[in-house]
């Protein structure tokens, strides 16, 4: 009897040491790590979301409208500085330099219909019907009391191209200059830049997330190559008006977009992306 009470209590030990090692071995395994897509997967998810898919933009006008300011002296101000009869690049680059950076770059056709007037007369003056001694006959006097209006009327080079789109909107009045007063009336959003997936750096999950870490670049349109610099050191600087020129740089920027699975088995992207690069410029 004692022999047999002393099987069971070794046979009692031996199984409870047994189930020790067991648990502290299923505490001690690994578990498996959970696969992540492949990384063409994750530059496709990166590359169709549509925070990624906005793309840069500006306002080109329609109709550009440069007169004489009100007031004395602003016409004789206005013929030596605008107001000539040609319209100079110079003048054009200063008045709206994206127009004039796309007529440079043939995207779009400037057509100007200028309109002459005269000045410091007492009456409008009709050349062929003043005597020929009178002073204000004279070909010089003529030529220096008179100055010209602008209309300028600008046309894609292509409208059917699905980088222009139409945008409505009021006639911006532009009164900066002590001579000019220029009137830009709206004519389109001119896409002229989208963002490209370098490479995708990590991806990995959190929790049921997926986090995509990459590397994106400002990639011009077939209209926007005078407005993306070569130059990786370039700051970018967005147009804040008509009469501003933006510049994109071509620099590499790192982003971050985190997704999550929907109900019929997509992805959506989770929350606000973040993306920081060397000049700490938010872009998704």
């Amino acid at each position: 009897m004692r022999v047999r009470r002393g099987i069971l209590a070794l046979l009692a030990g031996t199984t409870i040491v047994a189930l020790a090692v067991l648990i502290v071995s299923l505490r001690k395994a690994p578990a498996a790590e959970r696969a992540v897509p492949p990384k063409s997967v994750g530059k496709t998810l990166v590359s169709s979301s549509s925070a990624f898919r906005e793309g840069m933009s500006i306002g080109i006008p329609r109709e550009i409208a440069i007169e004489p300011r009100f007031g004395k002296g602003a016409a004789e101000a206005f013929a030596a500085s605008l107001g000539r009869d040609v319209l100079a690049a110079d003048v054009l680059r200063s008045v709206s330099p994206a127009v004039a950076s796309m007529q440079d770059a043939l995207v779009l056709r400037v057509n100007d219909s200028p309109i002459s007037e005269q000045y410091n007369s007492d009456a409008p003056v009709d050349m062929g019907m003043r005597a020929n001694n009178s002073l204000l006959s004279t070909p010089g006097y003529q030529r220096a009391r008179r100055y010209w209006r602008h209309y300028l009327r600008i046309e894609p080079a292509d409208p059917s191209a699905q980088e222009w789109r139409t945008a409505p909107g009021d006639n911006e009045v532009d009164e900066s200059t002590t001579s000019a007063r220029v009137v830009r009336t709206p004519g389109w959003q001119a896409m002229i830049a989208r963002r490209e997936v370098v490479a995708v750096d990590v991806m990995r999950w959190e929790g049921e997330a997926l986090s995509i870490s990459y590397r994106w670049r400002w990639v011009p349109t077939i209209i926007g190559a005078p407005f993306v610099s070569a130059d990786t050191a370039a700051t970018d600087h967005v147009a804040a008006n008509s009469a501003d020129v933006p510049l994109l740089s071509s620099s590499e920027r790192r982003g971050t977009l985190v997704f999550v699975k929907t109900e019929d088995g997509g992805w959506a992207v989770r929350g606000t992306p973040v993306a920081t690069n060397a000049t700490a410029a938010q872009n998704p």
